[in-house]
């Protein structure tokens, strides 16, 4: 994972790796994801690991975090 926030690319591994630490991880690797994880969901480049997400057989957590995902993507706050 990319600690500068400059990320342009995110791949799979590290998404999901990002989702598991949410569930179990220490506080300060919880914060961390948690930026990862917000700063995927903003990211034009996202589209491609979200489907693969969805595709795959992640573990149910990632594939929620993948759905509510693209949600924001196809519908935004800002349109509601």
């Amino acid at each position: 994972m990319a600690a500068n926030g400059a990320q342009d690319s995110f791949s799979l591994s590290d998404v999901l790796a990002a989702v598991m630490t949410m569930r179990s991880g220490e506080q300060d690797a919880k914060k961390k994801a948690h930026a990862y994880l917000e700063s995927f969901q903003k990211s034009k480049t996202s589209w491609g690991t979200i489907i693969g997400i969805l595709q795959s057989k992640a573990e149910p957590e990632a594939t929620l975090f993948a759905a509510i995902t693209l949600r924001g993507k196809v519908f935004p706050a800002s349109s509601m």
